[in-house]
């Protein structure tokens, strides 16, 4: 399986968009975002929603598989799965051998992939904030985006996607800060929600899971979750989601957190190595 076809494989697998290099009929190239919603055999026609990167624009498109040059996973992107080919692709691998090969390898080297994430300690080396965005800004677990913020979010997450190959290690993590707190050495994100973009939608979707940070790494010194609560206090983090304002309430805590650092805007965390989720 080709890197272009374990792309595709995956981006119809995990709902995520994918950023391309397509040599059009012309023998021009072109780069688009898109999200695969059908795969058409057995010519390999991908229908797409293709999100023009100049305009912002989202169009239905038909192209050929076989003429994208590049293609690459846009982490921290959402789009709907088709449910209908994943079973279909399921059911009947041979009809996507000639494309896909087998997939069993792709999942054993994401499972691999997700075991190395977990056994790593990350580390923050910076973060920024989105403009005028904060938790309170979402409903329902939504929360639309003007033109300039989402073309801030595009243009990040396509330059990430652009790094040289020595620098993949730097990316970017669309999280709400749920606690932080400010420490000497920098801001340690004690629990996130992690967030994705709904391009077709120009909004952020607030995902269900809470990752809790129990250990980081802040200029090169490893930093604890428990130095910043009572032992008592440890049992609360095995249900975060409905112990999270006791957790982050005025008496815990032995280092304060800056006011305005808790529950803080939408962080665009730029972090080296893995997100602050792994290692917990």
């Amino acid at each position: 399986m080709t890197g272009v076809h374990a792309a595709v494989f995956k981006a119809i697998h995990e709902g995520k968009w994918l950023t391309i290099e397509y040599r059009n009929r012309n023998e021009q190239t072109t780069r688009y975002w898109i999200a695969i919603r059908e795969l058409q055999l057995p010519r390999g026609v991908l229908v797409v929603d293709g999100l023009h990167l100049e305009q912002l624009t989202v169009q239905e498109l038909s192209i050929y598989l076989d003429r994208i040059r590049s293609a690459e996973l846009v982490e921290g992107s959402w789009c709907s799965v088709n449910e209908a080919l994943v079973a279909d692709m399921e059911e009947n691998p041979n009809k996507y051998a000639a494309l896909f090969g087998s997939p069993v390898n792709l999942r054993v080297l994401d499972y691999l992939a997700a075991c190395n994430r977990l056994d790593s300690v990350p580390y923050k080396t910076d973060y920024a904030l989105i403009q005028h965005l904060d938790g309170d800004s979402f409903s329902g677990g939504r929360l639309p985006l003007n033109d300039a913020q989402f073309r801030e979010i595009v243009e990040n997450f396509q330059q990430r996607s652009q790094c040289p190959a020595s620098q993949k290690l730097c990316i970017q993590q669309l999280a709400l800060n749920l606690i932080s707190v400010d420490t000497q050495k920098g801001l340690y994100v004690l629990a996130y929600r992690p967030l994705a973009l709904d391009v077709k939608k120009r909004e952020l979707r607030a995902l269900e899971e809470i990752v809790l940070c129990r250990e980081f790494t802040i200029q090169g010194e490893k930093v604890s979750l428990r130095q910043f609560l009572d032992p008592e206090d440890y049992d609360l983090l095995d249900h975060l989601e409905q112990n999270l304002e006791r957790v982050k309430g005025p008496h815990h805590g032995r280092q304060p957190a800056a006011p305005g650092r808790e529950r803080h805007a939408v962080p665009g965390c730029h972090r080296a190595g893995h997100p602050c989720g792994p290692g917990l």
